[in-house]
């Protein structure tokens, strides 16, 4: 029975313990540095004193202090004063905003958080799409979102012109009207709706009108009688089947396979390489050889 009431004694001291500790100590909590489930305390207004770490308390007044007034630019852990006029107190203080036109001092920031809020007048200018407020007059760009994303894109004057990204105009009375590099309208017969406009290809003779691109995308295509182009940089460029070229510089230009031409006024022209003609007078020695000296002489088995 002694040893029973002994280990009641014991318990009760531990748990009398237990509830000084935990319930009556527990208020016992440093502002910064808790080692408990609150962690360090989160002021509402201002910012943690200094020695926060030192203090015991869990409220702003307790634990917290108001953050100062910048005196001068650059200040660190301080907040930026208003200005109570231009740079002033200091150069880089934050513009107030006008409760009136120039007011409170010239050159505070007019802008408007409303339809004519704070005042009729105020600026009306968007900053960003619907910002500050819904509303808002969209600004003009001035180079690709600049001075915002979703400002409106003008016009452009020229290629590029006010900066590149405007929006391209359509030609209107010629293919450089209103500026060299407008939009290029197709056309809709010959030189129609003016000269210059962007010819349509042909899709059967003379359609869809008289003039229209007749050239063939490849043999007998887009139809029988459309005009074969030119081979340009191949034998089969831009199909096979297209007109081969003559040779120009060499016998590789303007595409390897072109045909070597004759030559014309002696045996360079028009370039090294070219057919050397058959004499029409002459040996190809003598200076009286034709069509030019070094023309090849005909075979006397002939």
């Amino acid at each position: 029975m002694i040893l029973n009431l002994g280990i009641g004694l014991l318990v009760l001291t531990i748990i009398g313990l237990a509830l000084y500790f935990f319930v009556f100590k527990s208020d016992d909590k440093k502002c910064s540095g808790n080692t408990d489930a609150t962690d360090d305390h989160i002021c509402s207004t201002g910012r943690l004193k200094p020695d926060a770490g030192t203090i015991t308390g869990e409220d702003d007044e307790a634990c917290c202090e108001p953050i100062p007034t910048c005196t001068s630019a650059g200040e660190a852990d301080c907040t930026q004063a208003t200005c109570t006029g231009p740079d002033l107190p200091y150069t880089g203080c934050t513009v107030a905003p006008c409760t009136a036109a120039d007011t409170p001092y010239a050159g505070c920031d007019d802008s408007c958080t409303a339809v004519d809020t704070p005042y009729a007048g105020c600026d009306d200018s968007c900053t960003a799409v619907d910002t500050p407020y819904q509303g808002c007059i969209a600004q003009d760009c001035t180079a690709v979102d600049t001075p915002y994303p979703g400002c409106t894109v003008g016009p452009c004057t020229g290629v590029d012109t006010p900066y590149p990204g405007c929006t391209a105009q359509d030609c209107t009375d010629d293919a450089e009207t209103p500026y060299p590099g407008c939009t290029v309208a197709p056309c809709t017969a010959a030189d129609t709706p003016y000269p210059g406009c962007t010819v349509a290809p042909c899709t059967a003779e003379d359609t869809p009108y008289p003039g229209c691109d007749d050239s063939c995308t490849a043999v007998d295509t887009p139809y029988v009688g459309c005009a074969v182009q030119g081979c340009t940089t191949a034998v089969d460029v831009p199909y096979a089947g297209c007109a081969w070229r003559w040779c120009t510089t060499d016998d590789n230009t303007p595409y390897t396979g072109c045909r070597t031409p004759d030559c014309t006024s002696d045996t360079d022209t028009p370039y090294p390489g070219c057919i050397v003609a058959e004499c029409t007078a002459g040996d190809g020695a003598s200076a009286d050889s034709l069509p030019y000296l070094g023309c090849t002489p005909p075979d006397p088995a002939r």
